[in-house]
């Protein structure tokens, strides 16, 4: 794999992954990005096995195709500190090499991208209900405001209740002291529904929501 980045560009979207990487986990091949190089287009790919990423990566270009999974905590401070904005990768025999101009050369090993974990698709999911992406940033912001961001049993005080009945959509949260309700119209919806999120993947959403 071969790659051309643009490093202003490309940097929006690896942040996006990083952010979603298992930095405690076990498994050191969760402690790195899925950069996956394909036909025209890069992706990036993050998990920790509760909240996963997979986004396409823009100042990007391809000049050979190939996959390998970057150790965020070496890689990220690479890509950040570069002295050039433009710079190439190169990934062969599990060792990748960034390429700086004519002087600057870093070195630094890879993981297997086969030993990624498969993530979860939407391709089968069930349609819940259909916001602007305006409306559904504000109900997250104030709808989870009351949930404790910590791992809480029970399961509710870390998760925001969305439901969905007669055109709108309200999501609430707590913490079992103080209780936070925001609603908003929906343009479309299956069925009055509701169903308990996570916060960690709801907080990770309104952060590509506001990013856009």
């Amino acid at each position: 794999m071969k790659l051309l980045v643009n490093k202003p560009v490309f940097l929006r979207s690896w942040q996006l992954a990083e952010r979603n990487v298992g930095s405690r986990s076990a498994l050191t091949v969760l402690t790195g990005v899925r950069c996956v190089a394909e036909e025209d287009r890069v992706t990036l790919q993050a998990t920790d096995l509760k909240t996963s990423i997979t986004c396409r990566a823009e100042g990007v270009d391809i000049e050979k195709s190939g996959q390998s999974v970057f150790p965020v905590r070496v890689v990220g401070e690479l890509f950040k500190k570069a002295p050039a904005d433009i710079f190439t990768i190169e990934v062969m025999g599990g060792k990748a090499q960034i390429v700086c101009g004519e002087k600057n050369r870093y070195t630094f090993t890879t993981y297997p991208a086969e030993e990624f974990p498969k993530l979860p698709a939407s391709d089968g999911a069930s349609f819940f209900f259909e916001s602007t992406a305006g409306d559904l940033r504000r109900l997250i912001e104030e709808g989870t405001f009351a949930g404790s961001p910590g791992e809480e049993f029970p399961q509710y005080l870390s998760a925001g209740l969305f439901q969905v009945k007669e055109k709108t959509v309200r999501v609430v949260s707590t913490d079992g002291r103080r209780l936070s309700l925001s609603r908003a119209p929906v343009e479309r919806q299956r069925s009055d529904e509701q169903a308990l999120l996570p916060l960690a993947g709801v907080k990770e959403l309104m952060r590509v929501l506001v990013a856009q």
